[in-house]
């Protein structure tokens, strides 16, 4: 007897290097197979099978009716009188004049009747022969099929299918529309980085995420760009198909489409007014800046030039057009102003924002000041770039006046009571409209960016670095609580709370127990900066403003007291947690600005939240990021030229200079 033993690792070798033989098998070459194994060939390739009473995946047992002798399985001889029982449950020992054998019941034989008949199979190898599908002829319907590895033959569901006549698809499976086919979820499929399981008519597969596509996924696909902080592919401008309006473009620089809005435009697609801004004749969102407003200087906002308006009182610089100017100056009319936009001096009005070119190729190179009494602007140009120049915008005439020796000019100003025009440089200069005498006056403050008489008669400077943050964001914080109608903060003593690196919490107590006080705290955010802000001040008369960059936890102690708390959150999370027994008074929570983040708070009806159209409703003046004041202030100098009193700006304009004074509607 001869069992077959297939040997994967020849069948390997065989596809690689056998001979083909005459009969098209491939045939067996060297010696592959072990002693008690010899080598068949096949279509499928050189086989190694048991030789003659060896059976087993190693062929290393001796077969029913075989005994081991020595290293071979020797033929035991069959004798009725000894042993009839090799002729086992299907057959009878005979005994003849010659060699016994067994006589075979239907459906077996073999010597030993140990084997099925043609037609019959003993697949579960229980000893019993049963019809093979072919004999058994069952009738299955498609899908089912006849199978009888089982030992008997049965209609089957194929794989996928269930049900008594297989026509459904069974538990983790799918209708593909051609058949049953796997589902991602039964799969157990375990796919790559920047990969998902997708479910397709063969079947699940490993497909791109979205936004992914190339060899492995490793590249964003057609429409997406890859962010570079996370490295995640996220839709393009054009493959998001975002729409952004009039008053917008879509930028996908940071990784992502977005609408970048212009100056006094919010919302998805820049369709809606921001911030102190009022929609208009012909749907233009714009600004009219308040009589208080009476100065107008150069900065930037959000990364664009912009000219502000600036509240000399205060100190609040809010953005009042998108413009870039290398020259600025009060007008001939209320309302308006000369700028100088790379030598071509324009009309500017600050009721409409209507740009009309006054002097063109004036050959001024920067600043300008206006003289009201003549009509004329000052400006410093010509071939060298230091002649004062005298400009008549009604006739469009330029009169070169003295030569100065001044380049370089970061600004100018008009000094009608001594008929003068002040230059302003490292140090300030003055010449004289009468003779052209130059005169050296004074050191300025520190990075001086712009200079203007004002109302009053006296020089005003728009410096850049001489700003005190500290100053600057309790100024904000006075103003704030001044607009919310909360009286007697405008005195207040304050305090700006900034946190150590490196601690988890910061504690905001009151430094007095019964005066009015403000606090403003900046939690800048990172890695180091605190999470949880503690509030436990004991006084009913202290005023507290927290600027959180990072989600942060604000827990308020039962104990404590305070005037009112404002929040504003940049882009995370907050949380305020408010401990059982507080009973504080009013509580305001105002959300100002920028992204809108999930508030998580307890739901007490002395706790207000204001968006930022809430905010802008109220007729509230303070920018709503009142807690990132611009790095600048505005001081005011006495006849000596030193410092008499300053602001520190806040509102988040960065001031660039030069700086003008414009005129009113007279009431």
């Amino acid at each position: 007897m001869r069992v077959l033993r297939v040997s994967w690792p020849l069948l390997l070798l065989s596809l690689l290097g056998c001979e083909d033989s005459v009969s098209g098998f491939l045939s067996c070459g060297v010696e592959m197979c072990s002693a008690r194994q010899e080598c068949v060939s096949s279509a499928l390739g050189p086989t190694c099978v048991c030789t003659e009473g060896f059976v087993g995946t190693e062929c290393t047992t001796c077969a029913s009716g075989y005994k081991q002798v020595g290293n071979r399985c020797a033929l035991i001889p069959l004798d009725c009188a000894v042993n009839p029982e090799l002729c086992g449950p299907h057959g009878t020992c005979v005994a003849t004049a010659g060699a016994d054998e067994c006589a075979c019941e239907a459906l077996y034989e073999g010597r030993l009747c140990d084997e099925c008949e043609s037609g019959y199979q003993d697949n579960d190898a229980n000893g019993d022969c049963r019809p093979t599908c072919a004999e058994a002829q069952l009738d299955c319907k498609a899908p089912s099929r006849c199978s009888d590895a089982g030992g008997t033959a049965l209609c089957e569901c194929p794989t996928g299918y269930t049900g008594d006549d297989c026509s459904r698809c069974a538990l983790g499976y799918r209708d593909s529309g051609t058949g049953c086919v796997p589902t991602c979820a039964a799969s157990g499929f375990t796919c790559s980085t920047n990969q998902i399981c997708v479910d397709t008519e063969t079947g699940a597969r490993c497909g791109c995420a979205e936004g992914y596509g190339g060899i492995g996924c490793a590249s964003c696909a057609e429409g997406y760009l890859q962010d570079s902080t996370t490295g995640a592919c996220l839709p393009s401008c054009d493959g998001a198909g975002v729409r952004c309006g009039e008053h917008g473009r879509c930028d996908d620089s940071i990784g992502f489409a977005r609408c970048v809005c212009a100056l006094g435009y919010t919302g998805e697609s820049c369709d809606l007014c921001a911030a102190n801004f009022e929609q208009g004749e012909g749907g233009r969102c714009g600004r009219t800046p308040t009589a208080s407003e009476a100065l107008v200087m150069a900065g930037s906002f959000e990364g664009r030039p912009v000219l502000a308006t600036l509240d000399p009182g205060s100190g609040s610089a809010l953005p009042l057009a998108e413009l870039e100017v290398t020259g600025l100056s009060g007008g001939a009319t209320p309302q308006a102003l000369f700028v100088n936009r790379a030598g071509s001096i324009s009309s500017y009005s600050l009721a409409t924002g209507a740009v009309e070119d006054a002097v063109d190729g004036s050959g001024a190179v920067g600043p300008l000041t206006w003289d009201g009494a003549t009509n004329r602007l000052y400006a410093l140009g010509g071939p060298r770039s230091f002649s004062l120049l005298s400009i008549d915008p009604a006739a469009k005439t330029v009169v070169p006046r003295f030569e100065t020796g001044l380049a370089g000019a970061a600004d100018l100003a008009f000094d009608a009571a001594n008929q003068r025009v002040l230059v302003l440089r490292d140090t300030l200069f003055a010449v004289s409209l009468a003779d052209g005498a130059l005169t050296e006056l004074a050191p300025l403050p520190p990075a001086t960016l712009g200079i203007e008489i004002g109302a009053d008669g006296a020089l005003l400077a728009l410096s850049a670095t001489d700003a005190d943050e500290a100053a600057a964001r309790v100024q904000a914080c006075r103003s704030t609580a001044a607009e919310l109608g909360l009286d007697g903060y405008a005195g207040a003593t304050g305090r700006f709370v900034q946190p150590d690196s490196g601690v988890d919490q910061v504690t905001l107590a009151a430094a007095t127990p019964d005066k009015l006080e403000v606090q403003s705290y900046l939690g800048r955010g990172g890695d180091s900066a605190p999470r949880t802000v503690q509030i436990t001040a004991d006084n009913p008369g202290v005023f507290l403003c927290l600027a959180l960059e990072e989600a942060t936890l604000v827990s308020v102690a039962a104990g404590a007291r305070f005037r009112a708390l404002v929040i504003y959150a940049a882009d995370d999370p907050i949380e305020l947690q408010i401990e059982d027994g507080f009973a504080g008074g009013a509580v305001p929570l105002i959300h100002l600005g920028g992204y809108a983040p999930a508030f998580t708070r307890p739901d007490r009806e002395d706790i207000v939240v204001y968006t930022p159209e809430e905010w802008a409703a109220r007729g509230l003046a303070v920018d709503p990021r009142f807690h990132r004041p611009g790095p600048g202030v505005l001081h005011t100098l006495d006849g000596a030229f030193s410092v008499k009193s300053s602001v520190p700006l806040s509102g988040g304009v960065i001031p660039r200079g030069p700086l003008a004074r414009w005129e009113p509607v007279a009431p």
